[in-house]
């Protein structure tokens, strides 16, 4: 792996593995391991910390290694043209946080051009060994590093998702349109900390080419 420079003088070195195995005709199974190290200025110039009754710029550390190990597995089941899909990742870091991801999607297929996704996923960290939603003003080994990234502190979430995908076939286009897939997807996030709770909607749309 090679570092890479940044405007915000952060070196960042990767390093990143995968590996798939078929199981049989309907069945395949994959893992993988995402490895980093980042030094440099990793704080929010923008953000601060509360700080006894004040705020101050926040100051992270400034090395931080990840890392992350997932695995998943697919299943096509050819009768009802269902396909299951399970995941799991794991996630640490030097800053002592941890994270577990598992995920379940089912894709049912509806006649050759249109499919119907639903995803569930559910999510859980704790936080980063420095971060406090407020920090005495006279403890100096507990301010040394102050935060108030809310994707540093403990919180759980949910996200729910449903997904219709149709191929331009459908709607009788001819050549490349034929084979262009539209999809709509709608999701709910329940999250338990300050981002709160969202509804996110996405439209994509994509066209073959040959070349």
């Amino acid at each position: 792996s090679h570092p890479s420079q940044t405007s915000c003088d952060l070196d960042v070195y990767a390093l990143y593995g995968s590996v798939s195995q078929l199981l049989g005709p309907d069945t395949v199974v994959g893992v993988s391991v995402d490895v980093s190290t980042l030094r440099g200025y990793q704080s929010n110039p923008y953000r601060q910390a509360i700080v006894g009754e004040a705020l101050i710029p926040e100051r992270h550390p400034t090395e931080r290694t990840r890392e992350a190990f997932a695995a998943s597995a697919r299943h096509y089941i050819a009768r009802t043209g269902t396909t299951v899909i399970g995941a799991y990742r794991y996630y640490r870091d030097s800053w002592q946080v941890h994270a577990h991801t598992p995920e379940l999607r089912v894709v049912q297929e509806l006649g050759r051009d249109t499919d119907l996704g639903l995803r569930y996923r559910y999510y859980t960290q704790d936080s980063a060994y420095f971060f406090h939603e407020r920090y005495p003003a006279d403890d100096a080994a507990m301010t040394q590093f102050v935060s108030d990234d809310v994707k540093l502190s403990r919180f759980t979430g949910h996200t729910f998702e449903a997904k219709a995908g149709v191929l331009g076939d459908l709607f009788h286009l001819e050549g490349r349109w034929a084979a262009a897939r539209l999809e709509a997807i709608l999701e709910y996030a329940i999250q338990n900390n300050r981002f709160g709770n969202a509804v996110i909607a996405h439209v994509a749309l994509t066209i073959p080419f040959s070349y």
